[in-house]
C-alpha cells in the first residue's frame, strides 16, 4: 500500500520493537534498508512500484511473520529471490520460524521438495499425486519424477549453452588499479544516526502540496488564449458547454 515500508510490515498492528526487528532480520531486509534512502521509512508507491520483485516478496514475508498467524498459505514467495536468499527464507522462515504452524507452500523450487511433510502435485487444476517424498519416489511412473527430469534436462541444456558462450568469448586484459597507500587514505567520519523523521523525509515519494487562495489574474487567461489561439478557443468553449449540458440532462 502507499505508505512507508514499516507501515506495510505492521499493517495496522500495534508496534512491537523486538517482534519487528526479528521479522525484518528473518526476511533478509536489513541490507535493503541500508541501500534505500529512508531505510524502513522509505515511502512505497502504489502496488510497490518503486520496489523490486524480491523486495516486495520479502516485505510480504515480514508482514506475515509479524502477524503471527496459525495458518500460512504461501504462493511461490521464492520465485523472485536470489538462490542464497531463497534458501535462507526457506530454512530460517518456513522450516524453522513457522514450525508447528500449518504451512501450504506453492512452488516450482524442486530443490526443497524432500524437506516438506507432504507433496501435492497439480496438473491442469486437478490433484494427480499426493503423498510424502518417499512415497512418490517409490512409484515407477510419477508426474513429479517426469517434471523433475524435464527441469534437469532444461538446466543441463542451459549450462551447456553457457559453457559454449564462455569458450567463444574474448578475454580482454584487466585494467591495473593502483594499490591504496597512506597518502590517499580517507579519514573516517563518525556516522550520525538518522532520526526516524529525517529518514521519513528522505524516503518520501511526494512532497507536501502548497495551497494558494485568491482569484486568477486576467493576464493568465490572456496568456492561455494567446498560446491556444482564437480558433481553438471558439471550438473548445461550445464543446465543453455541450458536454456539461448533456451530462446534466442525462442525470436529470
Amino acid at each position: 500500500m502507499n505508505a512507508t515500508i514499516k507501515d506495510n510490515i505492521l499493517f495496522y498492528s500495534p508496534y512491537d520493537e523486538e517482534k519487528y526487528k526479528k521479522a525484518i532480520q528473518l526476511s533478509e531486509l536489513l541490507d535493503d534498508f541500508k541501500i534505500l534512502v529512508g531505510g524502513d521509512m522509505t515511502e512505497v508507491g502504489e502496488r510497490g512500484i518503486n520496489l523490486s520483485g524480491g523486495q516486495k516478496q520479502r516485505i510480504c514475508i515480514a508482514r506475515a511473520l509479524y502477524n503471527e498467524a496459525d495458518i500460512y498459505i504461501i504462493d511461490d514467495c521464492l520465485s523472485a529471490l536470489d538462490a542464497h536468499v531463497g534458501k535462507s527464507i526457506f530454512y530460517n522462515v518456513i522450516k524453522k520460524e513457522l514450525m508447528g504452524k500449518t504451512r501450504i507452500l506453492v512452488t516450482h523450487a524442486l530443490q526443497y521438495i524432500h524437506e516438506v511433510d507432504r507433496i501435492v502435485v497439480f496438473k491442469k487444476g486437478r490433484i494427480v499425486e499426493n503423498g510424502t517424498y518417499e512415497e512418490i519416489a517409490r512409484k515407477e511412473e510419477s508426474e513429479l519424477k517426469d517434471f523433475m527430469r524435464r527441469v534437469e534436462q532444461a538446466q543441463k541444456k542451459q549450462e551447456d549453452e553457457e559453457k559454449k558462450r564462455r569458450r567463444s568469448s574474448i578475454d580482454y586484459p584487466k585494467e591495473k588499479v593502483p594499490k591504496p597507500t597512506e597518502t590517499n587514505a580517507i579519514a573516517l567520519v563518525t556516522k550520525v544516526e538518522k532520526t526516524e523523521e529525517e529518514k521519513k523525509n528522505k524516503g518520501a515519494l511526494v512532497g507536501v502540496e502548497e495551497l494558494f487562495s485568491g482569484s486568477i489574474p486576467l493576464r493568465i487567461y490572456g496568456a492561455y488564449i494567446k498560446a491556444a489561439g482564437w480558433c481553438a478557443l471558439l471550438t473548445a468553449i461550445p464543446s465543453l458547454c455541450s458536454a456539461q449540458v448533456s451530462q446534466t440532462l442525462s442525470n436529470w
